[in-house]
C-alpha cells in the first residue's frame, strides 16, 4: 500500500522515501534513522537532535520510579516484572515500558548481556543478575 502511495511521487521525492520504506524490513536502526533526516530534510520537516544530559536523567527517574515501586512491592509477580525492566535498563540503558506478560522475553533478552548486576533497592538489600 505504501509502495504504491510512494509510486505516485516525484522522482526527486520517491527515492529517499524509498530507501526509507526499505529499511524498515529488518535494516538497523542506524540506517532508518540517517534515511529519515535526509527524507525529513528534503520535504523541509526539522528534525530536533537528542539531549543526552536530559535522555540521562530521564533514564535516572524511570530507574529510581521503578524502585520505589520495588520496595514497595510484595506481589511475587510484580516483583518479578519490576526486576526484569530494573535489570534491562541497567545491562542496556534503555528505559523499558513493558507488560508483565513480556517478562520471560525480557529475561531472554538480558540472560548473557549481563554478568553480575546489583542493583541497591534500599540499604543492605540488593538484586543481582
Amino acid at each position: 500500500m505504501s509502495a504504491k502511495i510512494l509510486g505516485k511521487l516525484s522522482e526527486e521525492i520517491k527515492g529517499p522515501l524509498m530507501k526509507l520504506h526499505n529499511c524498515l524490513n529488518g535494516k538497523t536502526v542506524e540506517d532508518f534513522l540517517t534515511n529519515i533526516e535526509t527524507c525529513a530534510e528534503l520535504v523541509g520537516f526539522m528534525l530536533k537532535k537528542g539531549d543526552k544530559k536530559r535522555e540521562r536523567q530521564a533514564l535516572f527517574l524511570h530507574c529510581h520510579a521503578l524502585t520505589e515501586q520495588l520496595k514497595e512491592a510484595e506481589d511475587p509477580a510484580l516483583v518479578l516484572h519490576l526486576t526484569s525492566v530494573l535489570l534491562f535498563q541497567a545491562s542496556t540503558q534503555c528505559m523499558l515500558h513493558a507488560p508483565g506478560r513480556c517478562v520471560p522475553q525480557i529475561s531472554g533478552t538480558i540472560t548473557g548481556r549481563i554478568s553480575t548486576v546489583c542493583i541497591e533497592v534500599s540499604p543492605g538489600v540488593c538484586l543481582a543478575g
